[in-house]
């Protein structure tokens, strides 16, 4: 057995006893049971036998990445043009993220994966339904673990490079230029649902065009706007204050 050999779904079961306060031969117990099925008895288990289980002590877990692969009954390709990513894919990514990213992961993969197809000798797509987010998050935890991990970190250090583009709203900024007034203090409420859509109510209305329409932005256009009506509004800021101190 190898950790290649575990489903995503298997994982997650393990991951909160790995977390957990126990002792190492109570881990171990537990884990070899969600593995097998079976309460062994481990406590007398012999070299040999413990051996098999060696690998969940090294966590190099880094595999691969491949552009198309079978989830469950289902084909899925990465989306590698993320810049182009609806930015409803992107908030998605971001509030799992917040939420908990290992307990998350596969919701994570899901938002960031599109359905295809086989047709006419060729892999196609199929169009991601928002609706159905939980089935396809469904199909990723029966990915194998190392897979799904690497997907996950790979999704993570793309937000990452989308986010230092608009170092305006997720920078570090000093506490008296970002105050619980502003209304667009982005970097102070991006992992908040009710933050994003506020935030995406704001770009609805500079675009005028529905809310539903601006999630469905390309991410880069949503998160244009949004740096666009910070500096707006810092500027606005800027202008009252300096009217009130002539007078």
């Amino acid at each position: 057995m190898n950790w290649d050999g575990i489903k995503l779904s298997q994982y997650l079961q393990i991951h909160p006893i790995i977390e957990n306060k126990w002792t190492d031969l109570e881990k171990f117990k537990e884990i070899v049971y969600i593995l097998t099925g079976k309460h062994e008895p481990v406590e007398t288990w012999g070299e040999d036998q413990i051996k098999q289980y060696k690998f969940l002590f090294d966590l190099n877990l880094q595999r691969n990445i491949v552009n198309i692969f079978k989830a469950g009954d289902n084909w899925y390709r990465i989306n590698t043009d993320t810049d182009r990513m609806a930015a409803a894919r992107y908030i998605e990514a971001k509030t799992f993220y917040a939420n908990g990213y290992m307990q998350n992961i596969h919701r994570l993969i899901a938002s960031f994966c599109v359905p295809i197809r086989w047709r006419w000798y060729k892999f196609k797509d199929k169009p991601f339904e928002a609706t159905k987010h939980e089935e396809y998050a469904s199909d990723m935890m029966k990915l194998s673990f190392p897979f799904a991990y690497s997907l996950g970190n790979y999704f993570l250090n793309t937000i990452n490079g989308i986010d230092k583009k608009y170092p305006v709203l997720f920078g570090q900024q000093k506490e008296e230029e970002e105050t619980a007034t502003d209304m667009l203090a982005i970097d102070q409420v991006f992992s908040k649902y009710y933050g994003w859509i506020y935030s995406a109510t704001q770009v609805a209305e500079h675009e005028r065009i529905t809310l539903d329409s601006a999630f469905e932005l390309p991410v880069l256009q949503f998160l244009n706007d949004l740096a666009y009506l910070k500096m707006k509004h810092k500027v606005e800021r800027k202008q009252i204050e300096e009217a009130y101190k002539k007078k």
